[in-house]
Formats: C-alpha cells, sequence, structure tokens
C-alpha cells in the first residue's frame, strides 16, 4: 500500500544522506537514477500530490518556506530542511504554501506523460481564445488557483482532485465557438444571443469529453446550474449538482467579479463576497463560499 512520508530534520539519520547538487541533500536510494528539478511556490500556493499507482517514487527537499500538508484530515507543518515522498499512493494529498518556498524534487521517472497530448490539444483553444478576447485563458487558470484553494478548506472532494484540476482549467473552451460578435459583445445581449452563448457549456462539455471523457465532461457541464433549479443548461437543482462543479461556480463568478475588463471594473473582495453572499443557497452553495473566503484570507 502506498502512502505519503514524512521526514523531520532533527529526527534523520544524516549517515543516509547524499549530496544533491552541492547544495541540498536528501534521503534517496543511491543505486536509482533521479531527475532533479527546483519548484518556487509563492505563499498561498494551494496544491496536491496526486494518486498514481507506479513504481515511480518521488521525494521533495525543502530548500526554503513553509509547507502545510493535510494527512488524513489532519495537518502537518513542514519547514526548511524536512522531506516528503511517496509511492504508488492510494489517496490524493492536499498541500498550502503558508511561506514562499523552494522545493527540490527527485523523481525517478515522468509523472501524467499520457495526458499532455489532450492537455496541450485544449490548451491550445484556450489560447487562440485569448487572443480574440484577451481573458478566457487566464480567467481558466485563476478559477483552476481558486477552486484548488477552495477545495482545500472544504476538506471535501479530495479524492476528485484530477478530476477538478482538469474541469476547471477548461470549464470555457467550449465558447470557442461562440461567434466573436456574441462574445465581445460590450452591452447587454439580446434573449437570441444569450440562448446562443449558453450553449457554450455544451460544446465544453462535448469537447471536454473527447479527451478526458464523462466525469470530467459533467462536471464543468454543470458550473451554470444553480441550487433553486435556475441555471443551464439543465435546470439541475441541490444535490442533483455535483459537489465540484458547485466549486466552480463559485471560483467563475467571483473571478468574473473581481478583475476589471474592458466593459467591466472589478468589485473589491468585499463586494464580491457580499453579492456571493446575496446568492447563497439559490445560487451558490453557502460553504463553499465560506470556504473560498477562509483561502483569500491566507494570501494577505
Amino acid at each position: 500500500m502506498g502512502e505519503l512520508s514524512f521526514i523531520f530534520k532533527d529526527n534523520y539519520d544524516k549517515n543516509n544522506l547524499v549530496g544533491v547538487n552541492g547544495d541540498a541533500s536528501c534521503l534517496i536510494c543511491k543505486e536509482k537514477d533521479f531527475e532533479s528539478l527546483i519548484e518556487i511556490m509563492p505563499k498561498g500556493t494551494v496544491g496536491y500530490i496526486y494518486t498514481i499507482q507506479t513504481n515511480l517514487v518521488e521525494f521533495s527537499y525543502i530548500l526554503e518556506g513553509i509547507i502545510e500538508f493535510i494527512d488524513n484530515q489532519e495537518t502537518i507543518i513542514l519547514k526548511a530542511g524536512d522531506i516528503y515522498f511517496h509511492h504508488s499512493l492510494n489517496q490524493n494529498h492536499m498541500f498550502r504554501v503558508i511561506e514562499d518556498a523552494r522545493v527540490l524534487n527527485l523523481n525517478t521517472g515522468p509523472y501524467y506523460s499520457s495526458y499532455e497530448e489532450d492537455e496541450n490539444h485544449l490548451m491550445t483553444v484556450l489560447e487562440n481564445l485569448q487572443k480574440v478576447d484577451g481573458d478566457t485563458l487566464n480567467h481558466c487558470i485563476r478559477v483552476r488557483r481558486l477552486c484548488l484553494g477552495i477545495t482545500y478548506f472544504l476538506r471535501e472532494g479530495f479524492e476528485q482532485l484530477d478530476d477538478l484540476y482538469f474541469a476547471a482549467i477548461f470549464h470555457d473552451v467550449g465558447k470557442a465557438k461562440i461567434p466573436p460578435e456574441i462574445l465581445m459583445k460590450p452591452g447587454k445581449l439580446t434573449t437570441e444571443e444569450y440562448e446562443i452563448m449558453k450553449e457554450h457549456s455544451r460544446y465544453t462539455y462535448e469537447m471536454i469529453k473527447e479527451r478526458y471523457g464523462e466525469t470530467i465532461a459533467e462536471i464543468a457541464f454543470q458550473h451554470h446550474e444553480k441550487l433553486d433549479g435556475t441555471g443551464y443548461p439543465r435546470g439541475l437543482k441541490e444535490n442533483e449538482i455535483c459537489l465540484l462543479a458547485r466549486v466552480i461556480a463559485v471560483a467563475d463568478a467571483y473571478d468574473a467579479m473581481v478583475v476589471t475588463r474592458p466593459y467591466h471594473v472589478g468589485k473589491s473582495i468585499q463586494d464580491a463576497i457580499k453579492e456571493l453572499r446575496r446568492c447563497q443557497d439559490t445560487q451558490f452553495d453557502s460553504k463553499v463560499i465560506t470556504a473560498l473566503e477562509s483561502y483569500l484570507r491566507t494570501l494577505d
């Protein structure tokens, strides 16, 4: 059974340490060849160590900073000099960077190579949209970041983090099939134009399903549904809307409110949260809003 393990600098046997690049040490097996990468993560970064059944092993040595991990719903604080490593995990583990961090990662092989072609294809679609409207790709990246932050404080949905990761970044990819004159219209859309715009959810579903399958596509498909059943495309309500779609809905609406665009002056964080609260339990899930507030406080 795989597990995530932690080794604190005050407790490990330095005779078992091997120098890496002359400026760091990591507990590693001398007979293995490791690929190394130094990862820089600013304060507020939220991420996860994902479930993967493989013979690959990853060791990570914290060079600078402080990182908080969730391990079986308990928090563990790691600082410079501490190590974490994993092999064939059977569950995802989330982490949050408390102080700007630099981490030396050593892997026995690359991860996620099977996803690269599909991810690059849909990222190209978002990049082309970015050229049209100037923000779709950036918006999707921000929404994914917010979704991970929300999930960290929800303490729910950890088993579907991969699904959330891809559903969040590609939740608007279907806008590529909306006519630019409607997508970029500065004023209010007509009823007919709005019906056309709403079709982007269905296009998104089709495009994601082709690359990632039904589960991830369905999460993205639902992110414009509302708890009271007045959303689209299917008028789902309450628990008919999956948790991860409710997370994307809050992150999507928040980002749309606080970012200034040519046709919209961004709201303050406080005013955006106030608006989300006004619509809680009719449009948005109140516990998701609470988790967003907790995450935003960590960015101060």
